[in-house]
Parts: C-alpha cells; structure tokens; sequence
C-alpha cells in the first residue's frame, strides 16, 4: 500500500475513532446528568417527606389538647394538607431503595381521620372521648415515624442511598426524553392560559393570613413620626447606637421605594436606621464571638439594661436561646405586667465579650403604642376551664396581647401547661370569649427555649 493511502486510511481511522469518541462522552455526559437530577429528585422528596412528618408530629402533639372547634379545624386540617404532601413525596421514591408499607397506610389513615375530625369541628361538634385516644396513638406513631424518617435521612446521606445506578438513570432518562418532547409547549401554554384567566383579587378586609388590608397597613412608627430624618441624622444615631465615631459608618444602601430607611456598614456588619422617627431597626455586628465568658442569665441582665439605658422602658424578657456563641433574648412590651407580644424585639449578646451583637425592632417599632386597653370580661379561673382535656396547668402567667392570624390584636391568658405526654404547651385562651386561640408546644434543650 502506497504511503499516501496508508496516511489518509490512518487519518480516517482516527477521526472515525476521535467521533465514536465525542458520542461516547457525549452519552455519558448526558447519562451523568439525568443520574444527578434523579439523584436530586429523591433528595428532594426525602426532604418533603421528613418535614411534613415532622409538622404533623407537631400538630397532632397540639390537637391532643385542642378544646375549640376552631382551633381543631385548623390543626387537623394541616395535618390533612401535610399527610398529603407526606404521601406524594412517598410515591416519588424509588420502592427498591427502602420499604415504608407502613409508613404509607399511617399516612393515608392520618390523613383520613383528621379530614373527618376537621369536617366534625366545623360543624360545632366537639370530638368523643373515643376519637380522642385514636387521635393520641396516632400522635404517639406520628412520633416514632418522624424520628425514624430523621434517622433514616441522616443514614441516606452517610450511605449514598440517592446513587442512582446507571441502567435505571438510562431508563428513566429515554422516558423522560420522550415526556418532554410530547409535552412541549403545553406546559408553558396551559400555565399561560390559567393565568390570563385568572380574575383580578378583590381588596380582602378580614382578620385571616391573606388580608390585604394587612399588607396596607401603615407601620405604627410611620403613623407616629414627627420629624423625617436625613443620612447625616441617621448616621448619628447609629453612632449613637453603637458608641462609635461617626466617620466608621460607611453608607451601604438608602431605600428608594417604600419606608425610607438607611443601611451603614460597621466594618464587618451593618445597622439599618429609619427615615420615619430616626428608629434602629436592624443590627448584626457581622462577627464570631469566641469561647463563651458568661451565662445566658447574665446575658439576659446585660441585655435588659441595654434596653433601660436606651429608653425602652416597661420591657420584660420572655425566652432566649444560644446560637453560634450569641444569646439571643426576647423582650416584649408589658405595661402592668401585661405582656404585649406584637411588641416584640430581640437582643442578642455576644457571650465572649458581653457586647450587643444583635438587634432586631421590626415588630416593636411596626406596633408599639400606648394607648392598649385591657378589659377582660373572664378571670384567669374562669379561662383555664377552656383548657382541653389532659393539661395541668404549671403557672398561670395572667394577661396577655397575642396578634391574630391576620395582625389583629386579642386580649388572652396564657398558660403553661403540662400534657400527658410529658411535653410543655403554652396556651392562649381569648379573655372576653373563652375560644382557645394559640397552642404552643415549648422545646427546653441546653440552647435555651424554643416554641413549635
């Protein structure tokens, strides 16, 4: 063979093979990507899954000593809504990965059983006794399949229980390729379409999560300003906030729409001030506090004397917890001992150091006023015989002002209470009414408190 056919049939025998080459990696570049999005999609649904059992653990923990209709329409309906989000993220997983036929039927069961409790609470009628011990071995299973989901996340994540091996993601890839060739453009169209259909909202006026009214609503401290303030003001008060000079606040941001307000960086964090009144909204000193040198109870000393010495007076500490070496407090406004929740702010400490590393007003600076009047027409006595069935009541903490769902404000008694089950609830009974209003279920670990 001549030299010059030998070149050309090398020639062709590489660029055949550097093709063959290029579709081989093509292919498995593409195979590598539909095993990460299969990968990702399992993840995902494990996530949903662990949450929403998680939140019905919580909410069936909360119906157990429910004693209003109301209130176990809305418990029992979330816990429907989560069973169903439960279940769908259920059907997602690959069944030759892990078996859960039980965890299946108890969601299916709890789904059923609290759409009939919730239709029953609607219609006024109180639950039996009998539903009542169903509910509480339900709450008990909800409890055990909860932490065993959380085990069996933590155990998928060590494990790689996510691989998706390479013939299922092959699979599944050339079904998904033809999925999406035949759903082109209705997707996106149908999307289209419903939305064009979609009347215009109405403006909501009524005391529920999507009341436009709320989103209306005018800030109290905006109502209440008499005098706008200018950067150089603002950065004055931050100075003053902080006990720094001014020329160590940089301007990072000034608000163009909406309440004026002016963000400074602080080296590392930054403090927020408001054009409207001159207020300290927001402040994060953007550092890691080091070995910790006090206790969250001196924490909490220095923290209520920060407030007094700013002028925040009548303020009273409720709970706090620890996090990243900060001992974050909250404190609400509590007039006669009153304590008014809406008119909540939150301090945190730097437990090094002793020093304010955190500063958040929104809700006392959106609510605050003094004008609150409180008239119950039950006493403490008559209002803890609203309390469900099965809670000893620990310490009656007296009045209190709790916003509604939609940012309304009602008078209550809070009360701290012990269930069956051995867990602390935080109850909130309408002091004009008797209707139960809140339940809060109080987690008490090393970090401090936390309500569910």
């Amino acid at each position: 063979m001549k030299k010059r056919s030998k070149a050309l049939l090398t020639s062709f025998t590489l660029g055949a093979l550097a093709i063959a080459i290029g579709f081989a990696v093509q292919a498995h570049v593409k195979l590598r990507q539909f095993e990460m999005a299969y990968e990702a999609n399992y993840r995902r649904a494990v996530n949903e899954l662990v949450t929403a059992a998680n939140n019905i653990d919580t909410s069936l923990s909360k119906g157990l000593y429910s004693n209003s209709p109301s209130m176990l329409v809305t418990l029992t309906s979330e816990i429907w809504r989560q069973s169903e989000v439960a279940k769908n993220a259920l059907s997602e997983l690959p069944a030759s990965d892990i078996s859960l036929d039980k965890t299946s039927v108890f969601l299916s069961q709890v789904g059923d059983f609290s759409y009939m409790l919730a239709r029953k609470a609607a219609a006024g009628q109180q639950i039996t006794p009998e539903e009542r011990t169903t509910l509480a071995q339900l709450s008990d299973t909800a409890s055990h399949v909860s932490a065993e989901l959380q085990n069996f996340y933590v155990a998928s994540e060590q494990r790689d229980f996510f691989k998706v091996q390479p013939a299922e993601a092959k699979a599944k890839a050339e079904a998904e390729e033809q999925a999406t060739k035949a759903a082109q453009g209705g997707v996106a169209g149908g999307l289209s379409a419903i939305e064009e259909s979609m009347p215009e909202s109405p403006v909501l006026i009524y005391d529920g999560p999507y009341s436009d009214h709320i989103t209306r609503r005018t800030p109290k401290y905006i109502e209440l300003a008499t005098k706008q303030f200018t950067e150089a003001e603002a950065r004055r008060v931050a100075s003053e906030f902080l006990s720094i000079g001014e020329e160590s606040l940089q301007l990072a941001t000034q608000s163009e729409e909406g309440p004026k307000t002016y963000s400074f960086e602080t080296g590392q964090g930054f403090i927020v001030v408001t054009g409207d009144g001159g207020h300290v909204m927001y402040y994060s000193s953007g550092t890691v506090p080091g070995a910790a040198t006090i206790s969250p109870e001196q924490a909490m000393e220095k923290a209520a004397a920060m407030l007094k010495q700013r002028g925040f007076a009548d303020m009273q500490s409720s709970y706090y917890y620890n996090a990243g070496g900060v001992c974050y407090i909250n404190f609400a406004y509590a007039p006669n001992g009153v304590m008014i929740y809406p008119d909540l702010l939150q301090v945190g400490i730097a437990m090094d150091t002793g020093d304010v590393a955190y500063w958040q007003a929104l809700g006392y600076w959106n609510n605050h006023r003094t004008d609150r009047k409180f008239e119950p027409k039950l006493t403490a006595e008559e209002a803890q015989g609203y309390l469900g069935q099965g809670l000893t009541v620990e310490k009656s903490n007296g009045l209190c002002i709790i916003p509604s769902p939609g940012q309304n404000e009602i008078l209550a008694y809070e009360f701290l209470c012990k269930g069956e089950n051995g867990k602390s609830y935080l109850v909130y009974i309408n002091a004009e009414t008797g209707a139960e209003e809140s339940i809060f279920i109080l987690v008490v670990d090393e970090s401090g408190t936390l309500t569910m």
